[in-house]
């Protein structure tokens, strides 16, 4: 695997980004076909938070299994494509869930202990529950027909009563907005009401 181009309009993604954590809001982001942006999701946040910081939860959740699958495929392909140094061991690994560390003979956990969770909203906006998230990716948000219900569900994953401590990254592509699915529209147009910051990417 080759160095990756890092173009101007990822470097403004990943400010935006830093922003809408630094204010304790999320971020629905609509965006054109073919511009290679869900990579910076499985780069920047998944591999990213995997690896460098401590105790971190990372949340990634689409509606369908098999888009769930992809996404966990592009993280391995590119986790695995790291120097051997920052490989962690795993004290859990599978299908929906990788936690990073190591188990002492005392039982004892040690290394980052940071958590990723693979989970699809069909017939659960549910999924998160039960779990406390630094982040959570709604990645293919426009084919989620359960978006806004699986959003509502989801808040105490990454808020306190009005405290929102994590941050919910809403992932969709902008022609699916104008072909009837609401949950993202409302989402989209009334972001304010949900804590969340716009953000569009053209083609």
């Amino acid at each position: 695997m080759d160095y990756p181009f890092y173009r101007d309009i990822d470097h403004e993604y990943f400010d935006v980004l830093e922003e809408a954590r630094e204010k304790n809001k999320g971020l629905i982001v609509l965006k054109a076909r073919r511009k290679g942006m869900s990579m910076n999701n499985v780069g920047g946040i998944a591999v990213y938070e995997a690896t460098i910081p401590r105790n971190a939860n990372i949340g990634v959740g689409c509606f369908l299994e098999n888009d769930v699958e992809e996404f966990r495929r592009k993280f391995e392909a590119l986790y695995s494509a790291m120097p051997k140094y920052f490989i962690q061991n795993r004290i859990t690994d599978n299908k929906e869930e990788i936690l990073f560390g190591k188990k002492e003979r005392n039982g004892t956990l040690i290394g980052s202990q940071n958590t990723l969770y693979f989970k699809h909203f069909y017939q659960n906006t549910g999924a998160f529950r039960g779990t406390s998230l630094d982040w959570l990716i709604f990645e293919e948000a426009g084919e989620n027909l359960n978006l806004l219900r699986s959003f509502l569900v989801s808040e105490e994953c990454f808020k306190e009563g009005a405290y929102q401590f994590g941050t919910p990254v809403i992932f969709g592509t902008s022609n699916q907005i104008n072909n009837g699915l609401a949950d993202l529209e409302e989402l989209w147009f009334n972001a304010d009401k949900y804590n969340l910051m716009t953000y569009f990417i053209p083609s």
